[in-house]
């Protein structure tokens, strides 16, 4: 606990610990199949890709310990 910052002893204290995993985010396609190039998560919504575009379960990817 000496090798702590201020700032750690206080989030060790207080009962919480260090993150434990970090992911990833990006778009996966293949470009000749889709005919153009996706440069922007904007892009997505596109009308031509309603009922194409799959997110894997928030439940499975860890994303749920973003609303922890």
């Amino acid at each position: 606990m000496l090798l702590l910052t201020d700032g750690a002893k206080e989030v060790f204290q207080n009962g919480g610990g260090i993150p434990f995993s970090i992911n990833s985010i990006a778009i996966v396609y293949d470009k000749e199949k889709l005919g153009r190039e996706i440069k922007d998560w904007s892009d997505l919504w596109s009308p031509d890709l309603k009922g194409k575009i799959a997110i894997p379960d928030i439940t499975t990817t860890g994303g749920h310990y973003s609303y922890l």
